[in-house]
């Protein structure tokens, strides 16, 4: 409710400064101050001088006697009668030798950057999103043109406010999802919105694939230059190309299309079966491709790690689809966490887990080109549940939520351009690198 700023006890008297962040009014917020006062203050203690304050400011000094305040406690025009006792005046510094909270005001930095830092700084933006904007610039130490990623003031507060009300609405889901793994959500989600809005992290993210794709000549990353980057703004090489979706839609035949998207999923299979550790956002915006076909991925904000059991995990369900082996799907279900914990196995029909999974793997059931444009999985699911409401239990651990987040953003791109890719293929030859695959599938 209040928040202390300074306190200083001198003589008969109490110097009070606090930040209001409960009460509708100014004199709500004083009286509970002095209420405050009248029961932890010394006896000796009789003039009471409360100063609100406002963003750092000071508002005016609000001063009683205490033996005013117990006089009129149960007075029936207690109200008018303070009034009349009080005096107001001008609150002024803060009073040498006060106490003040040390984590009100934390040690700033300061500089006149990153203007200064650069021979050419462009202020109009050359893209923008939801919590930052990009700048071309150059290096004042050299011709090295960079881009210059600045977040917008008071992202992180507005993300925090966001946070707070999605765990409020969270609460309705308990129909079907008990409250630990609801909180183990929100913690999901919670990390992942905030790793976003931190640019050092992101540029810590970026080093690291650029390095880890260093010796690629297919792919690139941008340097980061931590020297200018800040949790706010981040620096990192200016990366000519096309927009992934506008190249897609600028090649001639939908074979090229469809062998370059191939490229781009087989890039997430490489980063999330081999490497554990993924480009969070597969949003068509966040990549590019140059004139030599090299693909640039931008905008590590979003990076996730996994444990290796959980995308071999992955590999094994599949498996057990190309083995046509249901039962054995729900021990690695428990054992990759999935289900609540009034969730039984035991009353679950192998085959409807089998028409289950015919649903949500379908691209990957057929050893052939598959035809997103077709697959519904939400709606198709939707009605399955309806059919088999015990499944709405089997809900996926917290670390599968960044996973399920780019698969829907990498199925809404193949279903965007009418792509028939063939996935399949690529997931059997992971599933067999990584020694998941217990005999080779036979489609009919």
């Amino acid at each position: 409710g209040l928040g202390l700023e300074s306190v200083l006890v001198v003589g008969n008297a109490v110097d009070l400064r606090f930040r209001n962040g409960r009460y509708e009014t100014v004199a709500q917020a004083v009286g509970r101050a002095a209420r405050i006062l009248s029961i932890t203050m010394p006896p000796s203690v009789e003039v009471f001088r409360i100063v609100p304050v406002e963003r750092g400011l000071p508002l005016s000094a609000v001063v009683m006697r205490r033996s005013d305040i117990e006089a009129n406690e149960n007075a029936p025009s207690a109200a008018l009668e303070m009034w009349r006792d009080t005096a107001f005046e001008e609150a002024g510094a803060r009073p040498d030798g006060s106490g003040v909270n040390p984590d009100l005001y934390p040690s700033f930095s300061y500089g006149i950057g990153p203007y200064v830092d650069f021979s050419y700084f462009d202020p109009e933006p050359v893209g923008a999103a939801s919590i930052g904007q990009v700048h071309r610039a150059r290096l004042a130490d050299g011709d090295r043109e960079v881009a210059v990623k600045i977040q917008y003031p008071g992202v992180v507060t507005s993300l925090r406010d966001d946070l707070k009300s999605l765990g409020s609405m969270m609460v309705y889901a308990r129909a079907t999802i008990d409250k630990q793994r609801l909180d183990e959500y929100l913690n999901e989600i919670h990390e992942m919105i905030i790793q976003e809005a931190n640019y050092e992290d992101e540029a810590r993210n970026l080093q690291r694939f650029h390095d880890l794709l260093a010796d690629r000549d297919d792919v690139d990353v941008p340097l980061p230059f931590m020297k200018w980057t800040r949790p706010s703004i981040l620096t990192m090489e200016y990366k000519t190309g096309v927009k992934l979706d506008d190249a897609l839609m600028a090649l001639e035949s939908q074979d090229e299309r469809e062998a370059l998207l191939l490229r781009w999923v087989e890039l997430y299979t490489w980063m999330f079966h081999e490497n554990f550790e993924m480009h969070g956002d597969p949003h068509p915006g966040n990549f590019l491709i140059q004139e030599d076909g090299t693909l640039v991925m931008l905008d590590f904000g979003s990076v996730k790690s996994f444990e290796p059991e959980f995308a071999d995990g992955i590999l094994e369900l599949l498996d057990t689809g190309w083995q046509d082996e249901p039962e054995r799907a729900m021990e690695i279900y428990k054992r990759m966490g999935f289900a609540s914990k009034d969730f039984d196995f035991d009353k679950i029909d192998p085959n409807t887990l089998a028409d289950y999974h015919e649903i949500v793997f379908a691209p990957f059931m057929r050893n052939e080109p598959f035809d997103f444009t077709t697959w519904n999985p939400g709606q198709e699911g939707q009605k399955f549940m309806f059919k088999h409401p015990r499944m709405l239990k089997l809900v996926p651990p917290s670390q599968a939520l960044p996973y399920f987040r780019m698969l829907s953003g990498i199925k809404g791109l193949l279903k965007k351009t009418g792509a028939k890719v063939n996935v399949c293929q690529t997931a059997i030859d992971t599933a067999r690198k990584r020694g998941k695959l217990t005999q080779e599938p036979i489609f009919l």
